[in-house]
């Protein structure tokens, strides 16, 4: 069976050629992948991929841990205003594709409850606070319903 490309190591890539197997090709990581590389690094792997509150808690602005930490952050950043920038291309999209309708097709109010439900069941999958989680959507979305009514508009 053939896995997922995100299933790989980030520093190699597998290259389906003319012949059955697969070929290993070597490569320098991206940005993103030497973030995730950080991230991975300073989150243990045991912990599910959270530090434990009980860290958190202890950590004082003189912790010279401190600085590798905000380094995490700083690096899902990165990631985070990467998958923003595609989604903002999608919604411009959808905006161009909503021409002609009403603006209620844009701001479309069931889409929304519905896109905040399955987040929030996605963040208790994920061990983060879906309160946190719907609060950060629903921000999102509404800056995006602005830039697609923009859109829808022009």
């Amino acid at each position: 069976m053939r896995q997922h490309p995100s299933a790989l190591s980030p520093r190699t890539v597998r290259k389906r050629v003319t012949r059955p197997r697969d070929v290993e090709v070597k490569r320098e990581p991206s940005r993103l992948e030497a973030d995730r590389d950080l991230v991975a690094d300073v989150v243990p792997q045991e912990s599910g991929g959270q530090v434990p509150a009980t860290t958190l808690g202890s950590v004082t602005a003189a912790d010279p841990s401190l600085a590798t930490i905000r380094a995490a952050i700083d690096a899902l950043d990165r990631q985070i205003v990467a998958l923003i920038a595609e989604r903002q291309a999608q919604v411009i999209q959808a905006g161009i594709l909503k021409r002609g309708q009403a603006a209620e097709a844009v701001q479309a109010p069931a889409r929304v409850e519905d896109v905040v439900g399955r987040v929030r069941t996605l963040a208790l999958d994920a061990g983060a606070s879906p309160d946190v989680v719907e609060a950060t959507y629903r921000a999102m979305i509404g800056a995006f319903i602005t830039l697609e009514l923009d859109v829808h508009r022009s």
